[in-house]
């Protein structure tokens, strides 16, 4: 019998990453602002002004501006993230091939082999150590 996946993994997999995200806990103060004015709008717009009270609009114009310039603050903090992602990957390729380098040149130039076995085995943790600073 084949073994299925549980199917709300995607949901606790959701659940855990939004947990840890700091900034939902910065925006979760205006968010939930803005949520319970949007909930009044609605509730006011489809109860009660169908009893006679004063219906309201809002202008297009603002949230229209408003949206381009959300969409190019976003563009630009992606943008951002992904040439920082590319520099932290290039520098972390760096510090592997030199701690490659530090290897071949301690098997190389050791007196004993035992000396070049013990350098070689300290250099995964300078790497790791980089890694956690």
């Amino acid at each position: 019998a084949t073994q299925r996946k549980n199917p709300d993994r995607y949901w606790s997999i959701l659940g855990a990453t939004l947990g840890n995200s700091t900034m939902l806990t910065r925006l979760q103060g205006p968010l939930f602002f803005l949520n319970l004015v949007a909930a009044g709008s609605l509730f006011y717009s489809k109860y009660l002004v169908p009893e006679g009270y004063p219906a309201f609009t809002l202008p297009v114009l603002p949230f229209t501006v408003s949206s381009f310039a959300l969409g190019l603050l976003v563009t630009f903090r992606v943008n951002t993230s992904n040439n920082r992602f590319v520099t932290a990957r290039t520098k972390w390729g760096s510090i592997l091939n030199i701690c490659r380098d530090l290897s071949q040149q301690a098997n190389l130039w050791a007196a004993r082999k035992e000396d070049a076995r013990d350098f070689t085995r300290w250099v995964p943790a300078f790497a790791s150590s980089l890694m956690c600073h």
